[in-house]
């Protein structure tokens, strides 16, 4: 079997929640948000194409220092197939396994989620949101079926107690910013029994800090990185109790009830 990877890292410790894990970075993207911070590695190129066999010798290789192997991209649920691959063989090593998606192919996710512990969905606003999640996402005319596919991924996933849920919006400054978005996500949430799930320590909900100078278009290079304290503003407007933040200032999944202290030394 061949597959196309844009990169792979041995270690990292910020993108499986609570383990150290393998990354494995798959290119091509079916949405075009300009804000995007891969962006160099979604065109395919010749050298992206390798043999399955080769991806999971790199497992082994990392296998003594990791817990779990994550899939990200790009959008990795163009690959369904190497997914399977490669949830199978890390679970024959005893490592956990997931993957990133922006919650488009609802259908595919719901086929992964047997084979998965571990799915990251981002939210790029509030499903209720379908013009701005269009200017998200950089596709004209397809706002309202990203926001129904992802709802529809959303709802899917909540009801799915045998996966943990790693839910994240990247907090855009123009774009997806505003109180009311925040607060529809997580009226969204609260309806879907979110906190039950995140209160079992199954599901997490996490805003990060959009980085400029990562950005696909150079436009978005120009705009200021929301702070620490901008995050927790927002956070408290979600009105969850079980909300993290993501920023070079304050670490990986900084607990919310934690944020008034951090954010006071940093801003």
């Amino acid at each position: 079997m061949k597959a196309l990877i844009a990169g792979l890292l041995d270690l990292s410790s910020v993108d499986y929640p609570k383990r150290p894990a393998a990354v494995i970075f798959t290119p091509q993207c079916n949405y075009n948000c300009a804000f995007c911070q891969n962006w160099q590695i979604l065109e395919t190129k010749p050298e992206y194409e390798k043999d399955l066999d080769e991806v999971l010798k790199f497992i082994d290789k990392a296998s003594p220092t990791i817990e779990a192997v994550k899939v990200t991209g790009g959008e990795p649920t163009l690959y369904p197939e190497f997914l399977k691959e490669v949830s199978g063989y890390s679970h024959k090593k005893g490592l956990l396994f997931g993957f990133d998606t922006n919650g488009f192919l609802y259908k595919v996710i719901r086929e992964l989620a047997a084979y998965s512990d571990l799915i990251s969905l981002d939210l790029k606003a509030c499903p209720n949101s379908p013009k701005i999640i269009e200017k998200v996402i950089g596709l004209p005319g397809k706002g309202r079926q990203a926001a129904e596919n992802t709802m529809k991924t959303l709802e899917d996933l909540l009801s799915n107690d045998e996966i943990y849920l790693d839910l994240r919006t990247t907090i855009v400054p123009t774009l997806n910013d505003k109180i009311a978005e925040l607060q529809g996500i997580g009226e969204i949430l609260n309806s879907l029994n979110y906190e039950a799930r995140a209160a079992r320590s199954s599901a997490s909900y996490t805003l990060q800090e959009f980085v400029p100078e990562h950005a696909r278009d150079e436009s978005m290079r120009k705009i200021l990185s929301p702070s620490p304290a901008d995050l927790v503003k927002l956070a408290d407007a979600s009105r969850l109790e079980h909300v993290y933040i993501k920023h070079r200032d304050v670490g990986f999944m900084v607990r919310k009830d934690e944020l008034w202290e951090l954010t006071s030394r940093v801003t």
